[in-house]
């Protein structure tokens, strides 16, 4: 009987572990078609820092946006949104406080003439990730977050990411090093095509 006021925060907290993983894990599993709108890059950024910055106020940790030129991009804004705060998420919680993450946006050329794309570098210096986890981390169900049964997740979060970003007909690139940091590198066409979102659609199911 001591015991039970004791219980009941550690079952709500699992109950509410529990939800969050079915959630994830049917978002990973569903089909969803694409829902297109035009916005500013580096807006939506923003954004995506503003929904974080008790997150980034508790580690201490700031955001430095670098933007070159100003790109509008044509995308799903709930998924790219979802898209960039997992990864910006994921760069917070590997960063040591009183440290800075770099969010670089480009403008580059594809192979394609008269494609434009923008490219997306999130970088951090925190604990990075090593060889054989690196080569595991966009899969699902693998995670490298050891502690906490709040902060723990269930390794979905890249693999959400590496989809949302081939549903659009992108590449999602990691690099990183033990102690040193990681960079998250994300390609996404300026603008969508119907060939485009049906070879991402070929790529995300594989």
């Amino acid at each position: 009987a001591e015991n039970r006021g004791e219980l009941l925060p550690v079952c709500l907290r699992n109950v509410g572990t529990i939800q969050a993983y079915v959630k994830e894990a049917l978002f990973f599993s569903e089909n969803r078609s694409l829902q297109l709108h035009e916005e500013k890059l580096d807006e939506l950024i923003q954004r995506v820092v503003a929904l974080a910055e008790t997150k980034l106020q508790r580690k201490r940790v700031r955001v430095e946006i670098r933007r070159n030129p100003p790109l509008i991009l044509q995308f799903d804004k709930v998924l790219v949104q979802r898209l960039l705060g997992n990864v910006l998420s994921n760069a917070i919680d590997a960063s040591r406080s009183d440290s800075v993450i770099v969010v670089d946006i480009q403008r580059i050329e594809s192979n394609r003439a008269g494609d434009a794309w923008a490219r997306l570098r999130v970088v951090d210096s925190g604990e990075g990730i090593s060889g054989p986890d690196l080569r595991k981390i966009a899969t699902g169900y693998f995670t490298t977050k050891a502690t906490g049964d709040e902060q723990r997740g269930f390794g979905l979060g890249l693999a959400i990411c590496r989809k949302i970003v081939h549903l659009h007909g992108g590449n999602l690139d990691i690099a990183s090093q033990p102690g040193k940091g990681t960079t998250v590198r994300i390609d996404l066409p300026l603008r969508q095509t119907p060939a485009a979102g049906k070879e991402a659609v070929e790529v995300a199911a594989t």
